[in-house]
């Protein structure tokens, strides 16, 4: 993965008329009203976004009980509308949305991979000038010092610097903490993805017409460290290309906890012409 990225936009306005107005709103939502208070305030919020240089791989895991091997590249992407009836992390109800991890290991912890089960992972290529919003990333360089994504460029950085530093940076830093915090919670029911995806349908369904967010990256819960993808549908039909040389079909055979698996790969993908998949067995 290279670690070089430009940033496309940059312009941050105020999520709320104060650092201590948005406490009150985040203590509310803390305290259950995230459940029930509408999103109204989310809607002045102008993230940042940035776009790819260069290409970027990204890997999508997904179970496979059937006998038979997939057939189609559609049965590699997220699931038709009508099959989608709960919220996740970034969806909500009849949206689908293609869910990706940048490595192989945390596609597997998402989905909860367990011993003796078949599983496709599909490896996906972003292409460059992709449109990608990085939640939590100011909150982490502001922990740590350094960049999740785009570490590699100094210019980067000075982004984040000048946030830190500027008149608002208190305010910047508690909303960026707390949507960051919110996308690592784990969910117990589907209701507990209530504000992850209230916040993604509105960056996605709000903001096009003016910055046209094509993925959202944001933290991982099952796999510590790790980073995901959101996937638009239109992007996922319109750019994303399917790398067949990393595609395959695995079977797990240990799982021993963070993140750390070993499986056997039972088919190769040989081609996709035509969307038509053909595999090689090993």
């Amino acid at each position: 993965m290279s670690g070089n990225f430009e940033f496309k936009h940059i312009n941050r306005e105020e999520l709320f008329a104060s650092a201590e107005g948005a406490l009150q709103v985040i203590e509310q939502l803390r305290g259950g009203a995230k459940n029930s208070l509408p999103f109204e305030q989310l809607r002045s919020l102008e993230y940042l976004t940035l776009a790819l240089p260069e290409k970027l791989s990204v890997v999508r895991a997904r179970p496979w009980t059937d006998s038979n091997l997939p057939t189609l590249i559609s049965e590699l992407g997220p699931p038709p509308a009508k099959q989608i009836q709960n919220y996740g992390r970034c969806n909500q109800p009849k949206q689908p949305i293609c869910y990706c991890s940048l490595y192989e290991d945390s596609a597997l912890s998402e989905v909860n991979a367990e011993i003796e089960q078949r599983y496709v992972i599909s490896t996906f290529i972003l292409p460059k000038e992709t449109i990608l919003l990085n939640i939590g990333e100011l909150d982490y360089y502001r922990r740590t010092g350094d960049l999740q994504l785009g570490n590699s460029k100094p210019e980067n950085k000075e982004f984040y610097e000048d946030q830190l530093n500027g008149k608002n940076s208190t305010l910047f830093s508690l909303i960026d903490g707390f949507i960051a915090d919110e996308f690592r919670q784990p969910a117990k029911t589907n209701q507990d993805y209530k504000i992850t995806s209230a916040f993604t349908d509105i960056l996605f369904n709000d903001y096009p017409a003016k910055y046209p967010i094509e993925a959202i990256v944001y933290p991982s819960v099952a796999f510590q460290h790790g980073v995901n993808f959101a996937v638009t549908l239109d992007a996922y039909n319109t750019k994303l290309e399917l790398d067949s040389s990393n595609t395959k079909i695995i079977r797990i055979k240990g799982v021993y906890g963070y993140g750390i698996f070993e499986s056997v790969v039972e088919a190769k993908l040989k081609s996709s012409n035509n969307g038509v998949l053909e595999w090689e067995p090993t």
